[in-house]
């Protein structure tokens, strides 16, 4: 690992269908200016379904933050919704299209969770960098 120890990286994005693409994109950008290939392929996905799962149930203004700190890339979408995000397990109760993108995040990050907020929450993932 060859990166910065300390970065980071805020991006504010509109609730639209191109949303995940624009940070999938700063993601990747910001694993390259920071050398870590090896982990550039599951932070996209990882914030890619953070980002859309964000615009398609919070439906509001969104903050993606990117931040590098030693041996993790940390991940964070923050917005106006109190509904909080539920884990998916194919369950009774759970709607085919519901669920599943965090199954995505938990598969490939060390761990995440959620911070809420009066104004909304931030959901956020950890990824080894290592």
């Amino acid at each position: 690992m060859t990166g910065p120890l300390r970065a980071c990286l805020r991006q504010h994005l509109r609730p639209t269908a191109d949303a995940g693409a624009e940070a999938r994109h700063l993601v990747q950008d910001a694993c390259v200016a920071w050398h870590l290939p090896d982990v550039s392929a599951a932070a996209a996905v990882v914030v890619t379904e953070l980002v859309d799962n964000a615009a398609r149930h919070a439906g509001t203004d969104l903050i993606v933050t990117i931040a590098y700190r030693g041996a993790y890339l940390h991940l964070s979408v923050e917005d106006r919704s109190p509904d909080l995000p539920r884990l998916g397990r194919g369950s009774p109760g759970f709607a085919a299209d519901r669920g599943r993108g965090l199954l995505l995040v938990d598969s490939f990050a060390c761990g995440w969770g959620v911070v809420t907020a009066p104004d909304g929450k931030t959901v956020w993932a950890s990824l080894s960098a290592r």
